[in-house]
């Protein structure tokens, strides 16, 4: 493998050679760069309108954007949308947390469903595994804030991340970067399109390598722990028979084989009441976070390496016949994904770190957990988009959805000894249908009106191994009567209705109420008979108010939302100290209610043809009307609602200077985003001393390009600089386990150069 990465990028270096000594020809200068915010498509409704008539909550962000930001996955993107969280989920395979509104998924257990739906082309992600997108061919990015049930389905609660990547086109077009960076960074990123039957039939290949080592050295070795490797192939065939007939067919494969740095250990004495891993075994915050801070996170404690990796092919087709006033949709789509997860849960030895460090082969690592996931997941929608001169238009389909999960033994060893512990499997069946129309009152004003009505059924089996118990077993005890058949189905309708006013072709306002559903399910992770669940499902009242609005001949843009969120059984997901075992075991817990009220504020300015701003402003307010334990105990002081920052900012500026003579342009860009304290556990610290809380964190992002131009083609030379004044790693997310509490780590300033040739 190793061998044929190096002849990859070794072809590659020399096209680039070839590329950067292409023959100095007449050079053509620039188009003078239009003044102005340009106009805005967005497909949030499930038909492309312009981003100013959307009566939606929606932040877009085109490929040049993306480009110039040098957002390298999909996390990055969440710095630039108001009340959205987007960070790494170590302990999935390429898996992400996605939080908008405050409401977030944190889990990679696959009977959990998440509450931000991921799209991309179409194809819903069933759970967060593999949702850490690359940005490489990506022509647009929208982020839909607030429930998107109606048209964009299940795991919408909170709003959905609709990815859209390029097509394949008649017109010969290839694409080269080459980037290298901090920490060893090195990608290779390569895509091609073209005519295969002049007019009738178009296709596209890329391919992509991303490695890296971690920002951390490990403690034990003192070599640099290992970081990023990714590779992926794509290849794309669109057929049009017809003017009015696309068939598009989609295979993508992803190998991610990264590693991450070790946690570390924050736990203290007392945890878990006296008896976590601090007081009975001595693995305490002292001997490694305390060590942590003081090298700037730059270090890792465990003698075993975090894997988490994730193999998936997916395989979509996607066929658009337009008709007189109707155009037709289908989208099937099948994926299959392979998880490993082997790592060290508690980012703490069995020793002091100073005494392993003289003989390091001594020790073992002290709680251990390997999971060996397989889920495979079929699509099927069916939709009908009108386009009628009249008042009336109209979006309606059909959506099924299957899913098979199989967890294989999990095991998990504590201090080198290993117990197979259990396997798992739920099969998912998901059948809905959904409309949403839109009537123009007046020529100013129209009222839309949607629901979708879904049907789910869940069946689990589990194999408890060492501790010897199964589901479904006809002679579970009382208490655990769900085990004797865990088979359960729900339903549910979620209406829509809104009302949009043009005061001006420069200005619209609207209403919107919407509800969220996200289903119920089994714990695919229980450790004993009665703690499988069901857990309720989870509905959600959206109250949204907004403003879209261009001022100064459209030299300034703002879009202003206020919404009001009001919870019914409302899941959470509890991490605690099994109570037959010293490992981990959660819980899926439902609140009985809570509200969150916020404000969100984005503004565009071009201030000169060549100078642009942008600015987004988030406001959260989030809280418990009532939380009851299994006593009937209200603890909502101690829960907090996770990953809901009272306030998110970001600011950035586009500079951009076009040398005619040269035939290039310079492209400046600077970004500022800043995220109030949070919480990333719903546990709130029972010792008080808010270890679950990351701080207020402000991060300043530059890039340098020069982009020239001959002809059709276009050789770009950047570099750029994240997170440009903090030179120290941090913790990013923190965990409470009950007996142990532990961070996972990120790096601070990063930095790369990027040569881009395309034509």
């Amino acid at each position: 493998m190793k061998n044929y990465r190096s002849t990859i990028a070794k072809t590659v270096f020399t096209l680039a050679t070839i590329a950067i000594a292409f023959p100095a020809l007449p050079v053509l200068a620039q188009e003078k760069r239009a003044s102005g915010i340009q106009e805005v498509l967005v497909t949030a409704r499930r038909r492309e309108e312009s981003l100013q008539d959307t009566p939606v909550a929606v932040s877009a962000f085109s490929e040049q954007f993306i480009e110039n930001s040098f957002a390298s996955n999909l996390d990055d993107m969440g710095k630039y949308a108001p009340n959205v969280v987007l960070d790494t989920q170590q302990f999935g395979g390429g898996a992400l947390n996605a939080s908008i509104r405050g409401l977030s998924y944190d889990e990679v257990e696959k009977t959990y469903e998440p509450s931000v739906g991921v799209s991309v082309d179409g194809v819903f992600f069933s759970h967060n595994s593999g949702a850490m997108i690359d940005m490489f061919d990506i022509e647009s990015i929208e982020i839909l804030r607030g429930p998107q049930g109606t048209l964009f389905g299940r795991n919408t609660m909170g709003g959905t991340i609709n990815i859209q990547r390029t097509r394949p086109s008649q017109d010969f077009g290839a694409k080269l970067s080459l980037a290298a960076g901090s920490y060893d960074r090195r990608d290779v990123k390569a895509r091609i399109t073209g005519p295969l039957i002049d007019g009738v039939l178009a296709g596209k290949l890329g391919f992509y390598q991303l490695s890296a080592d971690s920002h951390t050295d490990n403690f034990f070795t003192g070599k640099d722990d290992d970081g990023i490797d990714r590779q992926s192939f794509l290849g794309s065939l669109l057929w049009t028979p017809t003017e009015n007939l696309d068939i598009q067919l989609n295979v993508d494969y992803l190998d991610d084989d990264s590693e991450f740095p070790g946690v570390l250990n924050l736990t203290l004495a007392g945890d878990a009441g006296g008896n976590g891993f601090c007081d009975l075994f001595g693995a305490c915050a002292s001997n490694s976070l305390v060590p942590a801070e003081a090298s700037d996170f730059d270090v890792s404690f465990s003698q075993k390496p975090f894997v988490s990796t994730v193999e998936a092919k997916t395989y979509s087709l996607n066929v658009d016949w337009r008709l007189d006033s109707f155009t037709l949709t289908s989208i099937t789509a099948y994926n299959e994904l392979d998880e490993i997860l082997d790592q060290e849960n508690t980012g703490a030895v069995d020793r002091d770190p100073l005494t392993l460090a003289l003989d390091p082969l001594n020790g073992e690592p002290f709680l251990t957990a390997f999971r060996d996931q397989h889920l495979e997941q079929w699509s099927q929608e069916i939709r009908l988009t009108s386009d009628f001169t009249g008042p009336l238009n109209f979006v309606a389909g059909l959506f099924y959805f299957k899913s098979d999960y199989e967890l294989d033994p999990q095991t998990v060893g504590l201090f080198g000894a290993e117990i197979d512990r259990f396997l798992a499997e739920q099969q998912l069946d998901s059948y809905a249908v959904y409309g949403e129309a839109t009537y123009e009152l007046t020529d100013k004003a129209r009222l839309i009106v949607g629901g979708r009505y879904t049907y789910e059924e869940k069946e689990l089996e589990i194999n408890e191994v060492a501790l010897g118990f199964t589901c479904p077993d006809p002679n579970a005890p009382a208490g655990a009567e769900e085990c004797r058949d865990p088979t359960v189905d729900f339903d549910n309708f979620s209406p829509r209705l809104g009302i949009d006013y043009h005061f001006s072709d420069t200005l619209m306002a609207y209403f919107t109420y919407s509800v969220g559903f996200r289903s119920g399910g089994w714990n695919g992770r229980a450790q004993t008979q009665s703690s499988i669940g069901p857990y309720d499902p989870e509905t959600l009242d959206n109250f949204e108010v907004g403003i879209r609005s261009d001022w100064l001949d459209n030299r300034l843009r703002v879009n202003a939302t206020v919404f009001h969120m009001k919870y019914d059984d409302k899941q959470e997901a509890i991490i605690r100290q099994s109570p037959v075992s010293l490992a981990t075991e959660t819980l899926v817990e439902n609140a009985a209610s809570a509200k969150i009220d916020g404000v969100e504020l984005e503004v565009q300015a071009s201030l000169t043809p060549n100078l642009q701003f942008r600015s987004a402003v988030g406001y959260l307010d989030a809280r418990f009307d009532e939380f009851l334990d299994n006593q009937g105990n209200d603890i909502k002081d101690q829960r907090h609602i996770s990953y809901t920052p009272e306030w998110t900012f970001s600011a950035g500026a586009d500079y951009f200077l076009t040398l005619e003579d040269l035939g290039g342009e310079v492209i400046l860009t600077t970004n500022y985003s800043w995220k109030d304290d949070y919480s990333t556990d719903p546990v709130v610290d029972p010792l008080g001393f808010e270890r679950e809380i990351i701080e207020n964190y402000g991060e300043w992002d530059f890039s340098a390009s020069y982009e020239h131009f001959i002809g059709d083609k276009r050789l770009r030379v950047s570099a750029f600089l994240h997170d440009a004044f903090h030179d120290e790693g941090r913790i990013h997310r923190v965990t409470n386990a009950g007996g142990f509490v532990f961070g996972d780590q990120e790096p601070g300033r990063t930095w790369g150069v990027e040569l881009t040739f395309e034509m």
